[in-house]
């Protein structure tokens, strides 16, 4: 399961299948390592399988595998650009949020980690100290020498839980008159999550600036404007809930260009170009920073993108400029719909 998730996190799990593999091995326990071995197997096949069987009956085996892993990889590799420090959303948030972050997201998580090891290094077997030691480098290799975002870190919680374990066996020791053990573990707890789900990904932040001084949402604009059974196709940005307001299914699974350089991965754009060239969709997109194109990774992604708009422009009538609010108050969204031919009038 988790391969089908997230496949470099299948570290973690490494790391204690050696720590074990090395046991048997130490032991003499040869054949019990292969009986285990195979039940581990086993498993695997008892997830993985049925999978495969449903993406053969339905031919999706090979974008699964291309969409998945060379996608995820070219992400993983692909560097994240620099941040235009004019942009209200960064001023406000590091002028707002930087503290928080930090707290939540770096001192805490890395104090309870550090805790807890010290705590399994000091209490537990050698297996489980070889396995843990090894799971936490394997995780922490496949988590920071990828592309790093806040919200990366999060698998690396899961060393957060020896943690919590310690800090309230601390608590027991300090004040054994107290039956403290299930308040300050849910406590903990609760903490850790509330910091790695709302604090991990800036939502207080995100909702202390969403102010909309009465503008209204433009989601809700475009979509009042999409009628029933049309289609829409954002352009060369990420997903911004176009679809969802609208109702519509994209009918391309190219339907967001993800953070990565075109140069890397042409496949977003590529698909999307081809859309629009074929006038394929009957409303697109296109998100512009202060009445600027979305910035680009490289030239070559530059090129592209001013291909599209001209495209774009040659094939598609622009309707309206509709103002996002809050913290995203710095960006505009410009509609446009296919232009008919005599023949389709």
């Amino acid at each position: 399961c988790v391969f089908l998730l997230k496949f470099n996190y299948v570290t973690f799990w490494l790391g204690f299948l050696v720590a074990v593999a090395i046991w048997f091995v130490t032991n003499r326990k040869i054949g019990e390592l292969f009986k285990h071995a195979g039940l581990f197997t086993a498993g695997f096949a008892l997830t993985f399988l049925p999978y495969v069987v449903y993406a053969l009956r339905t031919e999706s085996l090979g974008a699964f595998f291309r969409e998945y892993l060379f996608y995820n990889a070219a992400y993983a590799a692909s560097v994240t650009p620099a941040v235009d420090p004019s942009l209200p959303l960064v001023k406000e948030f590091f002028g707002v949020g930087g503290f928080f972050f930090f707290i939540g997201c770096t001192l805490l998580p890395a104090i309870t980690v550090i805790t807890g090891s010290v705590f399994v290094l000091r209490n537990a077997d050698q297996r489980f100290k070889l396995g843990y030691i090894l799971s936490f480098s394997l995780l922490f290799l496949a988590t920071y020498l990828a592309r790093v975002f806040s919200f990366t870190s999060i698998p690396m919680t899961v060393f957060c839980l020896p943690g919590l374990i310690a800090i309230t066996r601390y608590a027991e020791r300090a004040l054994p008159k107290l039956r403290l053990r299930g308040t300050v573990f849910m406590a903990l707890a609760s903490l850790a999550v509330f910091l790695y789900t709302v604090g991990d990904n800036n939502l207080v932040v995100f909702l202390a600036l969403e102010r909309t001084d009465g503008i209204p949402d433009f989601r809700e604009e475009i979509a009042e404007t999409v009628g029933e059974g049309e289609t829409v196709l954002e352009l060369m940005s990420l997903d911004s809930g176009i679809y969802t307001a609208c109702g519509v299914i994209p009918e391309t699974p190219h339907f967001y260009k993800p953070n990565i350089d075109h140069a890397v991965y042409p496949d977003a754009l590529e698909a999307q170009y081809e859309v629009i060239a074929n006038r394929e969709t009957d409303y697109a997109v296109i998100t512009l920073v202060d009445g600027k194109l979305l910035g680009a990774y490289s030239e070559t992604e530059k090129r592209y993108k001013e291909k599209m708009l001209q495209t774009l422009t040659e094939n598609y009538d622009f309707i309206d400029e509709y103002s996002a609010t809050g913290f995203q108050a710095h960006r505009q969204y410009h509609l446009y719909r296919a232009k008919r031919t005599v023949a389709g009038q």
